[in-house]
């Protein structure tokens, strides 16, 4: 049975609480946006082409930076991200440093040392609040909201148990990463309508 079948038929009975291990077991492996947030699973329309495109030069920017520094690993969505049983996020762009490395196994279980989301127009809440939240309290160390609407990228990091605002950057500003000194992105190139 489909995934979207299998999801049909749940949502017409009784609804329950998902734990991630349920997911994974009653469930085919999938490419459709899907978190499970507190126990209720949450599908989501795939992503306009922008905003991949979008996430997709954030990508590549930071995998060949960590690459050639031999940081970590660089992953993008979808990357089913295990923050507690029944809350999994899946980051459009996430960095884990080499020793931590334990923590990718079958999926991330754990928090990521770095995410960053893409704002999505009509889901502006989710980004820069909903998730923001979350990966505050799960201790990610950094945390990038990019918003092509508003052109702009925001950095925040993590001090004690608290994100702090970086830094807000737009136009030809380069937004830096304070946990990856030296790593950098030109706002208006990663915004950049021509493709």
């Amino acid at each position: 049975m489909s995934t979207t079948a299998v999801l049909a038929e749940k949502t017409t009975r009784k609804p329950h609480r998902w734990t991630y291990e349920r997911l994974c077991a009653e469930l085919e492996e999938t490419n459709q946006p899907c978190e499970l947030w507190h126990g209720h699973l949450i599908m989501s329309p795939s992503p306009t082409p922008f905003h991949q495109v979008v996430a997709y030069r954030l990508q590549d920017a930071l995998h060949r930076w960590v690459d050639r520094r031999k940081l970590g690993f660089v992953l993008g969505a979808p990357s089913d991200v295990v923050l507690a049983p029944d809350l999994v996020l899946q980051p459009d762009v996430l960095f884990i440093a080499r020793a931590r490395q334990n923590i990718i196994k079958s999926h991330i279980h754990g928090p990521p040392d770095l995410v960053m989301e893409v704002v999505s127009a009509d889901r502006l809440r989710r980004d820069y609040k909903d998730k923001k939240e979350q990966y505050e309290a799960h201790g990610v160390k950094e945390y990038w909201i990019v918003d092509p609407g508003r052109k702009r990228i925001e950095v925040w990091s993590l001090l004690g148990d608290f994100y702090q605002l970086a830094g807000a950057y737009a136009g030809r500003q380069l937004a830096a990463s304070v946990l990856l000194p030296g790593f950098s992105v030109r706002i208006d190139r990663i915004i950049a309508e021509q493709w």
